[in-house]
């Protein structure tokens, strides 16, 4: 069993099971970081042969990426299996609690009861998925007709900014249905909905990361169509197998993106200068790609277009720099910005991703990482930032820690305690090594491993990365572990069904150097080259070499 792997498993008064869901490592970490907002949904494809639907709640990454935090198969869907499957998150992540939600997204399925049973329905916010309502809510509730004669009124009324468009929306939808009174009762029920339909109410709801459904869920059913094909009538363990196979997959591209970030920073150079370039380099390091392009360089390069003062009383007013606006004048320019004394920034970008805007960096005048919400780190960062997340937490199964029975183990014989599934070895203080190691040792081993890998691009920046983790982790005093995938080679000649590694010897390198065909043989004056057909002696290069 892997550390930090854990499961429930539902069952009906009869004793039989009605649902499973699990929680990888990576799992794990994504609920803890991404699961103040979630969005519910599932699917109903074929893949097993009990016909049990599939569901993943589903986070947004730093990278704007779907962040599974779970996988379930259960036997329907209700509220009590969504009530069900928060509820296991909690008991499988104590950590994390259904009162960190603060925004559900989910299709019509997911409803207000399922927010009161969990005691939440005060503080979370409860939205309907925009693009369901509109291509299939909307057009049965009205019918087809009905619907065309007031979709561009309902989709002003989902997207509207203020109070005033949304009602201003409804108002002229009422018009043009003012004949019908059962469609405007079902309008009326749709605007006295305001927090579910609304589109002024997500706007300017704090850290809403302009969201406008479960779009994220929905890409996630795509991609298990994608990688499981059109469907199957797999069992249940069969089901499970292939769609952990496609989130090691999912795991293994997003650690790449991340080692590739990572072994960037360390040759970047900045294009900026001054304070802009010193705030360009802290946010490169702190910072995944994704938020430094949508976040950091749009506040950069907007901030300096701007001016501000601040006043007597502490507030600071940001303004354009293109308008003029003279000591002697009280009154500031009508589009200005006012940022109270100790208080953030009251401009959309600022309250919807929970960043440092434009406003606050022309202001301050250097990058803040304090104002970035911790779901923007990149993973070095978030693991400096929030020590009490550590990668590796002894996790529950089934009521019992799966570390107990290894805890009071002899580990340092060469059984694996996980019977060959994986290995594993803890860092922490209280382990003694039973020999010596010098330093001419660690150092000639080290050396090994940068020579293993010093012909794969992709592996160097693994490498690179995971080392790093390594030093933070000791600079911290931090415990951590080290876990290896033993039986998912990392060669390319694999027997991918049978996780063969193809007969291939071990490795002395990683690869082979990609130009060594390329590289011809040197050749001495007066030597015969013959793969070059070179001749710098015209005499036979045998009979050169004998006497006389």
């Amino acid at each position: 069993m892997y550390p930090r792997f854990d499961f429930r498993i539902k069952y009906s008064s009869a004793g039989t099971p009605e649902g499973l869901i699990w929680m990888t490592p990576n799992m794990r970490e994504n609920l803890l970081r991404y699961g103040d907002i979630l969005c519910l949904g599932m699917q109903a494809r074929q893949y097993n042969s009990s016909g049990f639907p599939y569901c993943s709640p589903i986070g947004v990454s730093s990278e704007r990426q779907n962040a599974q935090t779970s996988e379930a198969l259960v036997v329907e869907e209700s509220t009590e299996t969504y009530y069900w499957i928060l509820q296991s998150l909690h008991e499988m992540e104590s950590r994390w609690s259904p009162s960190n939600l603060r925004i559900v997204f989910g299709d019509h399925k997911v409803s207000m009861s399922l927010m009161t049973t969990l005691g939440i329905q005060e503080t979370c916010l409860l939205r309907g998925d925009y693009y369901h309502n509109m291509s299939e809510v909307f057009p049965k509730k009205f019918g087809e007709h009905f619907f065309a004669i007031i979709k561009a009124y309902l989709k002003a009324m989902m997207e509207s900014k203020t109070e005033e468009e949304w009602t201003s929306a409804y108002f002229q939808a009422k018009q043009r249905i003012c004949f019908r009174p059962d469609k405007v009762e079902l309008l009326d029920g749709i605007y006295e909905n305001p927090t579910y339909y609304s589109g002024y109410v997500l706007y300017n709801h704090p850290g809403s990361l302009d969201m406008k459904g479960d779009v994220a869920a929905e890409q996630n059913h795509s991609s298990v169509a994608a990688y499981l094909g059109e469907g199957a009538a797999w069992t249940i363990a069969e089901n499970i197998y292939q769609l952990l196979r496609r989130h090691k997959d999912i795991v293994r591209r997003h650690m790449a993106v991340e080692d590739n970030l990572h072994s960037y920073i360390r040759v970047y150079k900045t294009t900026y200068q001054g304070y802009e370039g010193l705030s360009d380099m802290e946010a490169k390091q702190a910072l995944p790609g994704n938020a430094y392009k949508r976040f950091f360089v749009k506040a950069l390069e907007s901030g300096a277009r701007l001016q501000h003062r601040v006043l007597e009383s502490g507030d600071a007013v940001v303004w354009k720099a293109s308008e003029p606006w003279s000591v002697t004048e009280q009154t500031p320019p009508d589009d200005a910005v006012i940022i109270c004394s100790g208080m953030r920034c009251p401009c959309h970008p600022r309250i919807a991703h929970n960043i440092q805007c434009a406003h606050e960096f022309c202001v301050a005048k250097k990058f803040e990482l304090s104002k970035y919400q911790s779901r923007w780190y990149n993973k070095h960062t978030y693991a400096v930032h929030n020590p009490h997340h550590p990668r590796y937490n002894h996790s529950t199964n089934q009521g019992q820690d799966i570390l107990t029975e290894f805890e009071d183990e002899d580990l340092d014989n060469n059984e694996n305690p996980f019977d060959g599934i994986s290995s594993n070895m803890v860092v922490d203080e209280d382990n003694e090594e039973p020999l010596e190691v010098t330093y001419p040792e660690l150092l000639n081993l080290c050396t090994v491993l940068v020579r293993t890998v010093a012909n794969d691009k992709k592996e160097k920046k693994k490498v690179y990365s995971i080392v790093q983790g390594m030093i933070t982790g000791y600079r911290n005093e931090t415990a951590f572990i080290v876990h290896f995938d033993d039986h998912l080679p990392i060669s390319i000649q694999v027997d991918q069904d049978n996780n063969l590694n193809a007969c291939q010897p071990t490795r002395a390198i990683t690869q082979s150097v990609t130009n060594s065909s390329k590289v011809g043989r040197k050749c001495l004056q007066g030597a015969y080259c013959e793969e070059e057909g070179e001749e710098g002696n015209e005499r036979d290069p045998v009979v050169s070499m004998l006497p006389g």
